[in-house]
């Protein structure tokens, strides 16, 4: 992981953010006006060239949920 850019603030009434590069793809996580937040994704060569492909996931989930822990097990 490489990070691009942090503009993250002391100050509560600033909203902040980080830009970072992983496996591929350039992350950009922020708070606007209080959580949840945003979270976004698009590939290096897209953010290299300043193409706005940004892409955002279409919802979260509990890692811990017990449906799934439960096909967990049966397939390991």
């Amino acid at each position: 992981m490489r990070l691009i850019e942090d503009n993250l603030s002391e100050d509560e009434d600033v909203d902040g953010s980080i830009v970072f590069e992983m496996e591929g793809y350039v992350y950009n996580i922020g708070q606007t006006s209080g959580p949840p937040g945003w979270f976004s994704r698009q590939t290096i060569d897209d953010y290299n060239n300043g193409r706005d492909n940004w892409e955002s996931p279409s919802g979260w989930s509990p890692e811990n949920i017990a449906a799934f822990k439960l096909l967990r097990n049966i397939y390991e």
